[in-house]
């Protein structure tokens, strides 16, 4: 086939897809409006080669909780589900429930529950035990906080709570565990009313539940720390890292032989010892801190083990053992609460995987953003198939989605229905969203106008100033203070050249929007559109896409912005139409996205490849793409991949994250 039949060809089987691509260290997205001939498989399709495995979820997401294990079933209890350091009663989970460890997901409330953080459960002679804990009445700068030293048992042969013996001085912030019969409390802290009437715990206490008669015994406690985590293998109780009243880290690890109050020196944590969770699993000590490692320290070791990656790192949280299996337990990732719960394996690669009810009309081409620990849907198609743009078709809706919970909430609309617009999220945390696709009344087109989000109010707004044209398929970055604009496709249906791709780089100073976009002199190696774009230290790559042509675009391109210059790195091993590029940790991920055939049809490429500028190298990933690639948009989050589909038939939202290493 000849170049011009070849473009006649594909001109008449061009259909429109999104892409989503992470636009500038504030992990703004773009999608693409429209691409290439459609890959064969449908949506149904893709969900039944796929299927996700759902995520359980906590009652509430929650951090600084507790958690344990009794005949087969989980345990939870209190915990803080407000944005870390904002206190009030309302944040305050009340809950005391259960659930089967093994297959978790319906739970069960029980009799206890009280409004508390900072609490401990422990699963001690037949009972699980609630120690201690912070209560908050009040909301906001009113609210008061005060460590408790009620301890209540639950009998699960009676289904009732009872009250044992009090601390003999309030507790929180503090941890306990069982050795044996014994119940072991350390560390911690004692608020009074305020934050600023602290006392903090200077020794540890003993309740032999074997002979409760007999009440608590002091144990002498070499440190005054808080958040910091407890385990035990039966014999000893294993006591790691913590927060001293300086606000230094530790990452010391002790071991507490209760009967005679001995005490001796482990090897040091890997990683900082605040918010931490540990367990004992099959003779090891088991640690994940809010990196996300995971950690294992065998018996008589002399150093930590390296056992892998959470899909989902989170800190505040728990790590809940049964036999040789675990599981992690809720926490705090971003500020936010985490309601996942995870099952740790060494065969399972870090992964989670879930889909949240989706009560809105999208199913593909929302222009997506992240912020902290949400991200923004907005607008989209209605359809699932292609070259639906009459009017109803495009949408005006917007979601916020919590990455830590999976809730859903309704934002303001847009002004008007649209799909394929670029987002950026700015150093304010306002977004705007430019550009995109949609209808005019009269016909379906490319727009040039910019609306701006108001973190303050939550309201849009249309900026005075424009794009220089009509614009979508481009990329957006936010860098040196100013606003950037690369490449992009300007589409009308009237001209017989019905798309102009641009080579022209813009910019625009973002204190000074209003006086809109000029020529910044720069220009692409060639006009190119529908490709992946990531901004990595003063650096714009780009990978993959289509040119004016409908080739597919090869290589890999870097721009450096402070000398203008273009260089052309290593290739990753398929040239991809609408991939998603994304920078995480200093390397960047090609993922999903098209690729031709030797029949110039299309097929959605499964396989996530990692670039190392230092190498300029690429490797592929032995975990291929988590949800199906033909309409999955990508962005970095909390040091995971993270990917996003709401493009299937079901009328849900398909979340997943995934850790490179």
């Amino acid at each position: 086939m000849s170049d011009p039949e070849r473009n006649e060809e594909l001109e008449l089987r061009k259909v429109t897809r999104p892409l989503a691509v992470l636009v500038g260290l504030q992990a703004a997205l773009l999608l693409v409006l429209l691409s290439v001939p459609g890959a064969a498989q449908t949506a149904s399709e893709a969900s039944a080669a796929r299927p996700l495995v759902p995520l359980a979820a906590l009652p509430r997401a929650v951090s600084s909780f507790g958690a344990c294990e009794l005949d087969g079933w989980l345990y939870v209890a209190g915990g803080h589900g407000g944005r870390t350091h904002q206190y009030g009663e309302s944040a305050q989970w009340g809950g005391f429930a259960r659930t089967r460890f093994d297959a978790p997901g319906a739970w069960e409330e029980l009799a206890g529950g009280e409004k508390l953080q900072g609490t401990a459960l422990v699963a001690v002679a037949g009972r699980v035990v609630r120690v201690g804990g912070l209560a908050v009445r009040g909301e906001g700068q009113e609210a008061t906080m005060t460590s408790l030293a009620r301890v209540l048992a639950f009998d699960p042969a009676r289904g009732t709570a009872s009250e044992l013996a009090p601390l003999p001085e309030p507790r929180s912030s503090h941890d306990a565990i069982a050795v044996g019969t014994r119940l072991v409390v350390l560390g911690g802290w004692a608020l009074h009313g305020n934050k600023d009437e602290v006392a903090w715990a200077e020794r540890g206490f003993v309740l032999d539940l074997a002979r409760e008669g007999t009440g608590w015994s002091e144990l002498a406690q070499p440190f005054s720390e808080r958040g910091l985590a407890l385990a035990s293998d039966g014999r000893e109780a294993f006591v790691l890292g913590g927060m001293d009243e300086a606000g230094d880290f530790s990452r010391a690890v002790r071991a507490l032989e209760p009967v005679r109050g001995a005490w001796r020196e482990l090897p040091a944590l890997p990683c900082d010892g605040f918010g931490l969770a540990a367990a004992c699993v099959a003779g090891e000590l088991v640690v994940s801190g809010r990196d996300g490692r995971v950690w294992k320290l065998a018996p008589g070791a002399a150093a930590w083990r390296d056992a892998g990656a959470l899909a989902f790192p989170r800190g505040f949280h728990r790590l809940v053992a049964r036999g040789r299996e675990l599981l992690v337990l809720g926490g705090s990732a971003a500020s936010e609460p985490v309601a996942w719960l995870e099952r740790v394996t060494a065969e399972a690669p870090p992964r989670a995987l879930t889909a949240v009810a989706f009560p809105g009309r999208a199913r593909q081409r929302q222009a997506l953003f992240v912020d902290g620990a949400r991200i923004g849907l907005l607008g989209g198609n209605v359809a699932l198939e292609q070259h639906a743009f009459t009017a109803d078709d495009f949408l005006a809706e917007t979601w916020s989605l919590a990455l830590g919970s999976g809730a859903l909430e309704s934002l303001a609309p847009l002004p008007t229905p649209r799909q394929s617009m670029v987002c950026v999220t700015l150093p304010d945390g306002d977004v705007l969203a430019l550009g995109g696709f949609g209808h005019d009344g009269t016909k379906d087109r490319t727009f040039d106008s910019i609306w701006r989000l108001a973190q303050a109010d939550g309201r849009w707004s249309e900026l005075t100033a424009r794009l220089p044209r009509d614009l979508t398929q481009f990329r957006a970055f936010v860098h040196g203070g100013e606003l950037w604009l690369v490449g992009g496709m300007n589409f009308d249906r009237a001209r017989e050249k019905k798309m102009e791709l641009s080579d022209v780089i813009w910019k625009a100073q973002l204190a000074a929007l209003e006086h809109g976009f000029v020529d910044s002199g720069l220009r692409l190696p060639a006009p190119r559109r529908a490709f992946g774009a990531a901004l990595v230290d003063g650096k714009i790559y780009l990978a993959g896409g289509l040119d004016t042509g409908f080739d597919a675009v090869a290589g890999l391109d870097v721009l450096e912005l402070a000398t203008g210059t273009w260089t052309k790195l290593a290739a990753p091993s398929t040239e991809r139409l609408s991939p998603e590029l994304v920078a995480l940790d200093g390397k960047l991920y090609l993922a999903a996205g098209l690729a031709y055939d030797a029949e110039l049809d299309t097929r959605a490429v499964p396989l996530i490849e990692e670039y190392d500028p230092a190498r300029d190298a690429w490797r592929s990933l032995a975990t291929p793409l988590p949800l199906a690639p033909e309409e999955v948009q990508a962005f970095a989050w909390n040091g995971r991949l993270g990917f996003v589909s709401t493009w299937n038939e079901r009328g849900v939202l398909e979340l997943a994250f995934l850790a490179p290493r």
